[in-house]
């Protein structure tokens, strides 16, 4: 082969190679796990039944180099459209509209090819609040995952990590005692995850590359739901305080 177009080739593979190479961050869809097949980046839902679900997916990519992994911590923000969070997705906590209509899962979507469980993992929603920063519209949920065998990134890859689901359900939706706000559009986005280790190895913390992509936010009844979403900002002691009540 002529040595220029030898070099050409080894130039066009290796761009290539870095071009499959995913960056370290976290990612959110509907459906599936970001790379599988039948994922969505938004979901539309016509709010005319109480029955069925929806499932919100978040996976991650970390460095292959990690090691002595013993689960992750999320901080899932979400924004509406509406001046306050509507009553539809008021979840969780005792006295909300649809206080059981969010269930946690750590076991990946059925069919998840892509989608790699390096460890059997536990874990759920340690906190759930609107008003984030003061602004009705906005609010916070921090999720746990933990595994009692540490593991190691080491073997990986590039592949997707699995993260956690969470089923939000269609009940109280329509008919009498109904949840209003199930139309409002709605934006969703991993503001960080932190890769937790034991004592002394050091907890990595990822966002996104929010300049190349949207991979970490998913929308509600819009696609451009999350036009007007901002990210993190400097947070008062209090604010800090509220994540965790």
């Amino acid at each position: 082969m002529n040595p220029c177009r030898r070099l050409f080739v080894a130039l066009l593979l290796t761009a290539l190679c870095c071009a499959t190479q995913a960056h370290a961050g976290a990612h959110l869809r509907w459906d599936a796990c970001y790379r599988d097949p039948g994922s969505t980046s938004n979901k539309n839902f016509a709010c005319d039944t109480n029955t069925g679900s929806e499932r919100l997916v978040a996976s991650m990519f970390i460095p292959d180099t990690l090691s002595r992994i013993t689960g992750f911590e999320f901080v899932l923000d979400f924004q509406s459209s509406s001046p306050t969070v509507p009553n539809w997705w008021q979840l969780k906590h005792t006295g909300t509209c649809r206080q059981t209509s969010i269930t946690f899962s750590t076991t990946p979507p059925p069919g998840a090819v892509y989608c790699t469980n390096p460890s059997s993992m536990v874990g759920g929603i340690g906190s759930a609040f609107s008003n984030l920063w003061g602004e009705p519209n906005r609010g916070r949920m921090t999720i746990a995952t933990a595994t009692a065998e540490p593991f190691s990134a080491g073997g990986y890859g590039s592949a997707e990590v699995f993260g956690f689901i969470l089923n939000i359900n269609h009940a109280k939706t329509v008919g009498t005692g109904n949840c209003t706000g199930c139309d409002v559009p709605m934006c969703f986005a991993i503001e960080h995850f932190k890769v937790t280790r034991p004592v002394g190895v050091g907890d990595p913390r990822y966002g996104s590359d929010r300049s190349k992509d949207t991979d970490w936010i998913a929308t509600w009844q819009s696609p451009t739901a999350c036009a007007t979403f901002t990210t993190a900002r400097n947070e008062t002691w209090g604010a800090v305080k509220q994540m965790y009540r």
